[in-house]
């Protein structure tokens, strides 16, 4: 066994670890890397997605970004985005400059702790096993391997279904211009923890080239990406956990070490398996698109339970709908300079991570252009500007109302919805507004502000199926209004509309339909009349003999109709959640419990398992 002392042990060289790797060791400090994979770069270089997308400029990545054009120039080949190898070559080289040790192969098995203190850390390679020790260990694993080794709490997936992000792996193309690019084809859901899974999740991509009547002929592809293209997967518990609310709202914190910019980009549109809140913003306010810039504390990167260590990865602790957007490229690369840049002072001051004078940071996260003064003194901006010309502050509640119905639908709903019970008096006078649009967004409104003399409206809009044969598909809007106008029932646990709700899934063929109705459902079974629950057992029952049912599910770039990635089909999502439904409306479905203890998959496997645990909590 190799035993070494460092102050800096990086773990993980992709996109946050090589930035934090480089910022420490231009501080001044011994540095060495660990890396699983043959190269440096992340997923920009190994996973083929070599474009940014959104995202905030600044610090280290503004330099290695020229380096790295220069070098694609002395290779001679065209990209469109970064050319990954030049990425690569770039990195490489400012590593070597800064004479940093990266151990290729090296996978961290076990971590070092005395009490709280992360010591090092214990990585197996090919040849032997290598034990580091580091004042600072830095995660930059990307699914935060060495704080859940270190006995972090963390998160991971969605609450209702345990899924995670839609994954990808990429083949890479010769455009009509010659430029080298990528197909980013999502496959399906992967978990990231469980190796059976990932080794599935590589099966799947490889099979899936062709699609949506690609050929050879039509598609110069030359090559596939050798790492999945993964967006999410544990959120270590810190000492702040960054929320939606806050990315939207972007409140000043007192140790905020740099900015992100996305908006809410997922790319599974089973809307109805999201949180609450998101089910509200992308589905009833149609908010999707909306970018926002947000601070991001240096707590978020300090993990609760031990010390000597900090997150330097996606795996930095907000809550599953922040990390939705706080992913992007360029915000991983600051969050990685971040991370080395602290640790190194940490090194300096003799101090651990959690005792880091934040303002030392501050100055050399600005000196470095991962962070301005600005960003300090800068008071909180809601990162969603109301409809009109009128700032947030000033605009009125009748200016909001009357964008009801309109282009600015949408951020004027969530403005009403935010002043609270107050704006309820008004919209009660416009409910008798003459436009059709108006009224429907007014009840909407009303219903999630808790008014239940907003029911009947809403019930009128799942029964006339209103929006139904609106334009534009899942990615661009909000749901139709009557699938918005289940949304805000089920939040109201109001059974009014559970009889069309019953009719709808007779008639329903689109699976994200489907499972709004089965998660209505499934929040108002125990409030159903006899009748409506025999109807309601009998249509659930028929649902899941459909032969086809799931297969139109839309993941991006999954395909379009005729053609689908068999691997996106959310069969066994609607089969799990019909059986939720049944049980819940008393008819035992411990078969469909059972068949699904042994899926291929592990988001099937773990959206049993919490589904049974919450019938055993209505139960208790």
């Amino acid at each position: 066994m190799e035993d070494l002392t460092v102050d800096v042990c990086v773990v993980g060289a992709g996109t946050g670890g090589v930035m934090a790797a480089i910022a420490a060791a231009e501080s001044g400090v011994r540095v060495i890397v660990l890396e699983r994979d043959t190269r440096v770069g992340g997923v920009g270089v190994r996973a083929g997605i070599h474009r940014y997308y959104m995202g905030t400029k600044g610090g280290i990545q503004d330099e290695v970004d020229r380096a790295a054009r220069e070098r694609a120039r002395r290779l001679g080949r065209r990209a469109r985005g970064f050319h990954p190898d030049a990425l690569w070559l770039s990195l490489q080289e400012r590593l070597t400059r800064l004479e940093v040790p990266i151990v290729y192969g090296a996978v961290v098995a076990e971590v070092l702790c005395e009490g709280r203190q992360v010591v090092g850390v214990v990585a197996e390679t090919e040849e032997n096993a290598v034990t580091v020790r580091a004042a600072v260990v830095v995660d930059a694993t990307g699914d935060g391997d060495v704080a859940a080794l270190a006995g972090c709490r963390f998160t991971l997936g969605r609450d209702w279904d345990g899924a995670q992000h839609t994954f990808s792996l990429v083949p890479r193309v010769v455009d009509d211009d010659g430029l080298l690019f990528y197909r980013n084809f999502d496959v399906g859901w992967v978990d990231t923890t469980d190796p059976r899974d990932v080794s599935r999740a590589y099966r799947d991509g490889r099979s899936l080239w062709w699609r949506d009547g690609a050929t050879p002929r039509t598609e110069h592809y030359i090559g596939a990406a050798s790492q999945l293209g993964v967006r999410e997967g544990r959120l270590i518990e810190g000492e702040h956990r960054l929320s939606l609310e806050e990315l939207i709202e972007d409140p000043p914190f007192a140790d905020t070490v740099t900015r992100c910019q996305s908006h809410i980009d997922t790319h599974a549109y089973d809307y109805a398996n999201e949180s609450d809140l998101l089910q509200v913003w992308l589905g009833v306010f149609g908010l999707r698109d909306v970018r926002f810039i947000s601070r991001v504390p240096y707590r978020s990167l300090v993990p609760r339970d031990v010390d000597g260590l900090l997150i330097g990865c996606r795996a930095l602790s907000v809550t599953r709908d922040a990390g939705i957007a706080l992913r992007m490229q360029r915000d991983i690369h600051k969050i990685g300079e971040a991370a080395g840049t602290a640790a190194a002072l940490c090194v300096r001051a003799e101090c651990s991570p959690r005792q880091l004078d934040v303002t030392l940071l501050q100055q050399d996260l600005i000196r470095r252009g991962v962070l301005s003064q600005a960003d300090l003194d800068a008071p909180s901006r809601v990162g969603i500007d109301p409809p009109g010309q009128a700032d947030a502050p000033d605009i009125v509640t009748t200016e909001l109302i009357a964008a009801l119905g309109g282009s600015g639908r949408g951020r004027a709903m969530w403005w009403l919805h935010r002043r609270g019970p107050q704006v309820l008096g008004p919209l009660r006078i416009a409910a008798a507004s003459t436009r059709a649009a108006r009224a429907d967004d007014v009840a909407l409104v009303r219903g999630l502000l808790g008014d239940r003399d907003a029911v009947p409206a809403l019930v009128d809009m799942v029964t006339r199926r209103v929006g139904a044969t609106l334009e534009g598909g899942q990615v661009d809007r909000a749901e139709p209004t009557w699938v918005a106008a289940l949304i805000v029932l089920r939040l109201m646990r109001h059974p009014a509309a559970a009889r069309d709700a019953v009719t709808a899934i007779v008639a329903e063929q689109a699976s994200s339909d489907l499972l709004h109705l089965l998660r209505y459902l499934g929040d108002v079974a125990d409030q159903l009349p006899p009748d409506v629950r025999s109807a309601a057992v009998v249509a659930v029952s028929d649902l899941v003999r459909r032969p086809a049912l799931g297969e139109d599910f839309i993941a991006q770039g999954s395909g379009t109709p005729p053609v689908r990635a068999p691997s996106t089909s959310h069969r066994w999502g609607l089969e799990l959640l019909s059986a939720y439904v049944l049980e819940r409306l008393g008819h035992e479905q411990s078969a469909v419990w059972h068949s699904y203890e042994h899926h291929d998959r592990a988001v099937a496997r773990t959206y049993a398992t919490r589904l049974r645990a919450r019938l055993k909590d209505v139960a208790a």
